[in-house]
């Protein structure tokens, strides 16, 4: 028997059907029994939770669920006192269910396979079950996202830049396979990670962070193909065809693009589930017509922030030309850029030095993390900053986020 685990929290409702093309996918590409186990709380409906189970039964296979808000009441409330402060976009009151798992399975299971939502299992997944974890905690395979973003994103893993990790060794927790045994032998073993995340704020990757201070240096590195993050696939185009693989769409980057072939494979799966009706086609005229009035709201405010302000720029070195063309940048309109760790302080400095006369539009691809330190900084999202990547046309490597209405179906 395969045991696969999820964390689900999904306060509007719209978040379980992340799990539910998962799990598909999961049972659509093997022919070994499986037992998927949902870490849920409260916000699970009846509905999802009816349809989870007719998913399970479609494929033959079992599925189980335990509520974390009544297991493990006691032990939720000390890690929502001590999390308390955390303010990370990255982290979700779910983060915390994968720490809960030792204790809340049977002792019967001695290892389970750890997925996070925004996963595809595109191959069968005894590959990975198989893996021999002798006397290891666990197996995962290095974020090679790093390689290809590192420009970008490397100076937000604070781990990495502290020496506490070498970049090679740091690898993804959302497809983890997790030995048990040795977690239940040494219960405490994370308590040194959470530690440093609570007193390092410049984690910006919370659990994985925490996963990362314990085991980065001591477990069994996976072949790349067990955790392929789609942006690194768009960005080598990799991503015309689909390939043996689990598929990490994290960042939000799964759309409607249907040129993506990466995207077309999401659905393939999605339709399959219960969560595929009529009812997805009304909920996306509506929610394009809320992105539409949001983006007419964004243009007006846009005419009122910049009188009495000059501009200012934040982007890598490597799209100087490109976006100096696109934004006409003045040669007295200051530029900076995203190298290091660093950056972030001197971009906040230049707008303290400024008086708070300076406009930021930051051209960089993490901006969430960029955004969550300049709002720490007491700087305001659209008077202080604005993702200027929003702002462009698509063929000038503007955003359409069409991930939030697929979100909201």
């Amino acid at each position: 028997m395969i045991h696969i685990c999820y964390g689900l929290y999904d306060k509007s409702g719209s978040y379980s059907k992340f799990v539910g093309t998962s799990i598909c996918s999961i049972f659509e590409n093997t022919n070994a029994d499986c037992t998927i186990h949902i870490l849920h709380d409260n916000t699970l409906s009846l509905d999802n939770r009816d349809k989870f189970i007719y998913l399970a039964g479609k494929y033959n296979q079992q599925i189980k669920f335990y509520n974390v808000e009544q297991l493990c009441t006691e032990q939720l409330e000390i890690f929502k006192k001590k999390f308390a402060k955390v303010q990370n976009t990255k982290y979700s009151i779910a983060t915390l269910y994968r720490m809960l798992i030792p204790q809340i399975f049977s002792t019967e299971i001695d290892k389970v396979i750890y997925l996070d939502a925004d996963i595809i299992v595109n191959l069968d997944i005894f590959e990975l079950w198989r893996v021999e974890l002798g006397k290891k905690f666990l197996a995962a395979a290095p974020e090679c996202e790093l390689d290809v973003f590192h420009e970008q994103r490397i100076f937000s893993h604070y781990l990495i830049t502290c020496g506490k990790v070498k970049q090679e060794n740091y690898f993804n927790a959302g497809v983890m396979l997790l030995n048990l045994k040795k977690f239940r032998k040494d219960k405490n073993i994370l308590d040194g990670g959470i530690d440093f995340v609570l007193n390092n704020p410049k984690c910006l990757f919370f659990d994985q962070d925490i996963f990362n201070y314990c085991f980065a240096n001591d477990y069994i590195k996976l072949p790349e193909n067990f955790d392929v993050f789609v942006k690194s696939e768009i960005v080598r185009e990799k991503n015309s065809k689909t390939r043996d693989a689990i598929y990490h769409y994290a960042e939000n980057i799964l759309n409607f693009d249907i040129n993506n072939a990466l995207n077309n494979l999401w659905f393939s799966y999605f339709e399959k589930t219960a969560w595929f009706n009529k009812n997805i086609f009304l909920n996306l005229h509506d929610g394009a017509k809320q992105f539409s009035n949001e983006i007419k709201n964004f243009a007006l405010q846009m005419t009122k922030i910049l009188p009495g302000k000059k501009r200012a720029f934040f982007m890598t070195q490597a799209n100087l030309q490109v976006f100096k063309q696109i934004f006409a940048i003045a040669a007295d309109e200051e530029i900076i850029f995203a190298e290091s760790e660093n950056s972030i302080q001197q971009l906040q400095q230049s707008f303290q030095n400024s008086q708070g006369k300076k406009f930021f539009f930051i051209l960089v691809a993490n901006y969430p993390a960029v955004h969550q330190s300049l709002s720490a900084a007491g700087l305001n999202f659209g008077k202080d900053f604005v993702n200027g990547l929003e702002i462009l046309p698509t063929m000038q490597g503007g955003i359409f986020d069409s991930h939030r209405l697929l979100k909201n179906l």
